[in-house]
């Protein structure tokens, strides 16, 4: 029988044979509790905790292939417009004509050497004979006639837009998937295509960023099954089975979420998958349950190995007790005091995550909500002033000063407007759109909101670089960056000061200059704005463009005012540098890349009511929810001359329509109660009136309009100038059949 046999001897104060069959019940209860309790806990905390970490990776996924489709609809829309427009630019065109067109083939180079998700443009015949292209090629020799996107238009099993299979290019050598349009006659016959290619590895330098390890996997798949590009490309299989979990999910739905086994590697993955706008393509984004689980099973070998240590403890305790049942209460107070005490561990960890977790989220939000309140109030404090000063002047009779203020009020609200989209854009993750700007110009006309918003305790002065080169930037983000410098300047700055805007170009010739700023050699325009404020100490230094460090007490900022500005010096092509001494000031220089180009032409001017009221008029219907948007713009629209209908949802516009007599144009809030909204309300008051000119108007940048109304409709995005909204109707107006 072992170490249980035997009789004690002498002294001996071990277990009797018989010792556990007369044991209390409580003892035997209390022995097969310390070795399951332990393990129950463990086991309950493992099951939690695999739970929480396959929720989060579910999580991760989906915010991932949110981001990776926004990208690659920005990539395939560009991809679309450019063979809209190179359609329309060689429509009815032999392939002598356009190999002849030098201008053309410059084009088609500009545009492939401007975009670098763009690395061929072709236009072939109805043969497949590539006549101009990106690269010049002798049409006798180029020929995609054995290309799976050629052969399907010319069969005519491709309607629209096609996608193809991934290839090797013969000339680029780069590995490619095409996107295509068909040419046709004026008698609708074949007359071969347009096509432009992707590079596979433009997409998976931006998806790399996504797959921090091996155990990411991240494809671009058509709707039958075809794998065009997948990351990491390793034995790619050219289709997917029809019957796989893929194409079956992608049957019930065009977006979601699942777990499956892969029948191409065997490998169990989280997938979270979603269609591409409207595009027949989908992008999935992948990871291995394995890799998602390293972690939670360490975790559960360490619970696990402290549930052992705590379930021998236990256990050894108990052995003492039945070798000195004297100490039997003693003992079992301990035990329970332990268990107890493991238990309340346990949750008082838990309560403290949650908490924590709740109080990061709060002081974000908090963070957030501040600064957004700090930017509006002074944008509001603009606004009401103006409108004071209005008051006093016209009290006055000065009434021709009135222009300007109301000229200073729509500058505040365009800031006001731009804020707003950013922080849309910031919410989506947008790319900014840079274009030629005149920094002097656009510094200029921000110097008396910048003025109001410091106040009169600090002194603003400017030394702007005559000959300033032109730079290639987003102006709403420039606006936005020079504001939010000038309010982090007027903060350091409680007791007043000066405030100094500088601008000069710079040339960084070599390479250890540009690393100082971290920007590549060359020319550069650099935006100086500094203070004499308190300045920062180097630790703080180090952390001020990290997002929502702030050392502005909680209410007082966001965190993102200088995070915001670094990005928007990185994400246009240049860079940022600040310095700054306790109790001296701080500088900040913003560096831009030069522009060598023109700037372009200035907007056109805006329609004025005489030219408006020479257009030939007739009855505009609007439609809106918002009564006082609703009767502004029946208001400004009956000014001018119209005869204007206005109606608060869908079933009364339709009314109206039949009932009001000929009606010309249809403006219409994309947004509008009642289950019809605007889009409905088009596509139906053109099957009453096929001639009916449509324009929606939106304050949702990310509702697009229908490609059945794409043709036939204005797209307006709220807010906007009125007389912009009179000039767009009146376009819309002129265009109508008499």
């Amino acid at each position: 029988m072992g170490a249980w046999t035997g009789k004690a001897g002498n002294g001996d104060s071990g277990p009797t044979p018989g010792f556990l069959n007369h044991a209390p019940v409580t003892v035997r209860v209390l022995l097969v509790l310390a070795v399951l309790h332990p393990f129950l806990i463990a086991g309950w905390f493992a099951w939690h905790q695999h739970t929480v970490v396959l929720h989060e990776a579910e999580s991760s996924a989906q915010r991932s292939v949110v981001a990776l489709v926004e990208h690659a609809g920005n990539v395939l829309q560009v991809h679309s417009l450019m063979l809209t427009q190179v359609a329309s630019m060689t429509e009815g065109r032999s392939g002598p004509a356009l190999a002849a067109d030098q201008a053309l083939l410059q084009t088609f180079a500009d545009l492939t050497a401007r975009y670098e998700q763009v690395s061929v443009i072709g236009v072939t015949d109805a043969e497949g004979r590539v006549w101009a292209s990106s690269f010049r090629v002798n049409p006798a020799d180029a020929s995609v006639a054995y290309r799976d996107y050629f052969i399907a238009h010319q069969s005519g099993t491709a309607q629209g837009m096609y996608f193809s299979e991934a290839f090797t290019g013969k000339i680029s050598g780069k590995r490619s998937f095409a996107i295509s349009i068909a040419r046709r006659t004026p008698s609708g016959k074949f007359d071969g295509i347009v096509f432009a290619t992707v590079p596979l590895d433009y997409l998976m330098r931006f998806w790399k960023q996504f797959a921090p390890s091996s155990g990411y996997l991240i494809p671009m798949i058509r709707d039958d099954g075809t794998l065009i590009v997948r990351y990491p490309a390793l034995n790619n299989p050219e289709r997917l089975d029809p019957n796989g979990p893929f194409v079956s999910q992608v049957r019930r739905a065009p977006r979601g979420i699942y777990t499956a086994r892969s029948r191409v590697d065997g490998i169990e993955r989280i997938n979270a998958y979603s269609q591409i706008k409207d595009y027949p393509l989908y992008v999935s984004y992948s990871i291995e349950k394995d890799v998602v689980l390293q972690q939670w099973r360490r975790e559960v070998v360490v619970v696990f190995a402290v549930a052992l240590v705590v379930m021998a403890a236990l256990v050894t305790l108990l052995l003492l007790l039945m070798r000195q049942s004297q100490r039997e209460r003693q003992a079992v107070a301990q035990w329970r005091k332990l268990a107890v005490t493991l238990e309340r561990e346990v949750t008082r960890r838990e309560e403290a995550e949650a908490a924590l977790r709740q109080g990061q989220k709060m002081e974000a939000i908090g963070q957030l909500t501040g600064g957004l309140a700090h930017d509006f109030n002074n944008l509001l404090a603009a606004i009401s002033g103006n409108l004071e000063l209005m008051r006093i002047r016209l009290q006055q009779g000065l009434a021709m000063e009135v222009p300007r203020y109301i000229d200073a009020i729509e500058s505040v609200v365009d800031k006001a407007t731009g804020i707003t989209r950013r922080l849309l854009a910031f919410a989506r993750r947008q790319e900014l759109s840079p274009v030629p700007t005149n920094v002097n110009e656009r510094i200029v006309s921000m110097l008396d909101l910048i003025a109001r918003t410091a106040g009169p305790s600090i002194v603003m002065q400017t030394d702007l670089a005559p000959a300033l080169w032109n730079s290639l930037c987003d102006p709403g983000e420039f606006d936005s960056a020079l504001l939010n410098l000038a309010i982090n300047a007027r903060d350091a700055m409680p007791d007043g000061g000066k405030l100094t805007v500088v601008t000069k170009n710079v040339q960084l010739a070599d390479a250890e200059s540009a690393s100082t700023v971290g920007v590549a050699p060359g020319d550069y325009v650099v935006i100086s704005v500094s203070d004499t404020g308190t300045g920062m100490h180097p630790e703080v230094l180090q952390r001020a463009f990290d997002p929502f460090f702030s050392t502005k007490p909680a209410g007082q900022g966001t965190g993102l005012g200088l995070s915001m500005v670094y990005g928007f010096a990185t994400q246009s092509g240049g860079g940022i540098r600040m310095e700054s001494a306790v109790n001296v000031g701080t500088v900040v220089r913003i560096f831009l890349p030069r522009y060598e180009g023109e700037l372009p032409p200035q907007p056109m001017t805006p329609v004025d009511d005489s030219e408006v009221q020479a257009m030939k008029k007739g009855t505009v219907i609007v439609v809106d929810d918002e009564a006082p948007l609703r009767n502004l713009l029946s208001e400004v629209l009956s000014t001018v001359g119209y005869r204007v209908v206005p109606t608060a949802d869908g079933e009364s516009a339709l009314r109206a329509l039949e009932t009001s007599g000929p009606v010309h144009l249809l403006v219409a809030d994309v947004g509008l109660p009642g289950g019809m909204n605007g889009k409905q309300l088009a596509d139906k008051a053109r099957s009453i009136r096929p001639e009916l000119k449509v324009m929606f108007i939106t304050g949702y940048a990310e509702e697009p309009v229908p490609e059945s109304s794409a043709e036939v409709a204005e797209v307006m995005f709220k807010p906007f100038k009125l007389d912009e909204f009179t000039r767009r109707v009146a376009e819309q107006m002129s265009r109508r059949s008499p």
